[in-house]
């Protein structure tokens, strides 16, 4: 917590539609430029909605990979300053509130543009993409953090840092060689063999280096 300046945050995720998760699945660097498109959409973003000289806005990134049962679903946290740092003495002003429809669209077209350059995907794709009612592209912003709310703070650090899997919610049946996993809010579970479940847990290991 000594590394947050005492100011406002907000939580950001950044998630994309599930016919271009493979292309990540396949080549896990493409996972630093989904980061770096996230965050260049909201800085940008938030620079602009800080009426100052040179504004500059802090954030911890990080990329999770998985969802509720180990489904590959590459997507971005961002706990980030609400506002902006500026001038010699930093000074911090608070942003007014985001039209998350705007970032949203600013976003898909950098992953386009990433995804497009890097040859992972067709300009007819990004045109089937783009006429969706919904595209598959989301972004999410939490309520304002206190700077006084440490607890809240606390609670955010650990939930983006978590673990792919939660062994509390996992069952194995040894008789059977299969493990059972209950979803988080305990409605539904899933019956994985044993290798697919390892397979899935895999999936999210990242590689040397990253």
């Amino acid at each position: 917590m000594d590394i947050l300046k005492k100011i406002p945050h907000r939580h950001f995720v950044f998630s994309i539609p599930k016919i271009l998760r493979r292309n990540f699945l396949y080549d896990r660097k493409l996972l630093a430029d989904l980061s770096r498109c996230a965050w260049e959409s909201l800085k940008v973003f938030l620079q602009d909605a800080v009426p100052e000289d040179d504004p500059i806005p802090g954030a911890v990134i990080a990329v999770q990979t998985f969802g509720d049962f180990l489904g590959f679903n590459p997507h971005c946290h961002i706990l980030v300053t609400d506002g902006c740092f500026y001038g010699d003495g930093g000074m911090f002003r608070v942003a007014p509130p985001l039209e998350l429809k705007k970032l949203e669209a600013i976003f898909q077209h950098k992953v386009f543009r990433m995804l497009l350059d890097k040859g992972k995907i067709s300009r007819e794709m990004i045109a089937m993409l783009s006429s969706w009612r919904h595209s598959g592209f989301n972004v999410f912003c939490g309520n304002r953090i206190s700077p006084d709310d440490d607890t809240a703070m606390e609670n955010l650090a650990r939930y983006i840092i978590r673990a792919s899997f939660s062994q509390e919610r996992m069952q194995y049946l040894d008789e059977e060689g299969t493990v059972v996993y209950t979803s988080k809010d305990g409605a539904t579970t899933r019956n994985f063999p044993a290798l697919e479940w390892l397979a899935a847990m895999c999936s999210h290991i990242p590689n040397r280096g990253e």
